[in-house]
């Protein structure tokens, strides 16, 4: 059944980050104003290749969808809804997009890559930085069949929504909190500057 074969997946290009465990008893929630707010602005899949639009929109959702999931699972960042216009919260934006997602053949596997760009931007649309990551999933090419293709492609996507994800939160977490109604303005500091793109190794 080709739902069942087993793809070998490789975490890709964005840093590890340790994660500490998780206390005993219940943590308070943290305040409002405290809080990242972040809102996803936008998904869109620009890899190279001939896969038609609709394939394009419903691979973008489908980043979209696992993204929201993984932030929805954080405590120091909170999802705003696209429809929300709340005027005490003045949200980060992230645009995501699928920058590469292709299959070749690398010795004795049939390896499939995706590599996603987390872009963060303020509501005002300054330009904060760039987060890339990536997953890679490999089948050997003994047991590859065609057929095996699309389930190899979602978990490509799945690995590198992770690996963006994980470096997502780490940058979010220092920049200043957006749920009050004053916000904070960013610091005349790095923060407050387009930093190079970050890639993780």
């Amino acid at each position: 059944r080709a739902a069942a074969a087993p793809g070998t997946g490789t975490r890709g290009d964005a840093k590890q980050v340790a994660v500490s465990p998780t206390p005993t008893g219940t943590p308070a929630a943290p305040s409002p104003v405290d809080q990242v707010y972040v809102r996803l602005k936008s998904a869109s899949d620009k890899s190279a290749g001939t896969a038609p639009l609709k394939v394009r929109q419903m691979r973008a959702r489908r980043m979209r969808s696992l993204m929201i999931d993984q932030i929805e699972r954080n405590r120091d960042v909170t999802l705003v809804p696209s429809s929300s216009r709340d005027p005490a919260v003045d949200p980060y934006t992230i645009d995501l997009t699928v920058v590469k997602l292709e299959e070749l053949e690398r010795g004795p596997h049939v390896e499939v890559e995706c590599e996603i760009r987390a872009a963060i931007s303020t509501s005002e649309g300054k330009m904060l930085s760039f987060l890339t990551g990536g997953a890679k999933v490999q089948v050997p090419k003994t047991t590859y069949r065609e057929a095996f293709l699309p389930q190899l492609r979602r978990e490509a996507l799945e690995g590198a929504v992770r690996s963006v994800h994980r470096d997502l939160i780490t940058y979010l977490s220092k920049l200043p909190p957006t749920g009050a109604a004053g916000v904070a303005p960013l610091p005349g500091s790095d923060l407050g500057a387009v930093p190079e793109q970050h890639r993780g190794k």
